[in-house]
């Protein structure tokens, strides 16, 4: 008998680092746009329901919806305010920027999103 791991079918999700500016450099430099912050989570959406090969494991697997993207990433992004409130205060400072103002206004924008957009 072979390995009961040889008769399952496993998905996998390639992700490749893209060189370009960050999000974090177009926000220190006071750049990041509503449009942008639109276009980066229209993209998360994209990843998030990739339609996979019919027939394939992942085909069965369910789609995520714009309210369970929104949540995940508003959850993270919260969580990250608070553990690194320090930095970002400390770059807010440096650089003139309302980092708690702006963390408002991206979670503030998510909930939007959420509530208004259609995939």
């Amino acid at each position: 008998g072979g390995s009961p791991l040889n008769d399952v079918a496993l998905s996998s999700i390639t992700m490749e680092r893209v060189s370009g500016v960050t999000f974090s450099h177009l926000v220190t430099s006071r750049l990041l746009l509503r449009s942008h912050l639109r276009r980066l989570v229209r993209s998360l959406h994209g990843i998030h329901s990739q339609k996979p090969p019919e027939g394939s494991p992942a085909a069965s697997e369910s789609k995520v919806s714009i309210k369970e993207l929104c949540a995940n990433y508003a959850s993270k992004v919260s969580k990250r305010i608070a553990k690194h409130a320090g930095l970002y205060s400390s770059l807010g400072d440096d650089s003139g920027i309302d980092t708690k103002k702006m963390a408002k206004v991206v979670l503030d924008f998510m909930e939007e999103f959420e509530a208004n957009e259609r995939p």
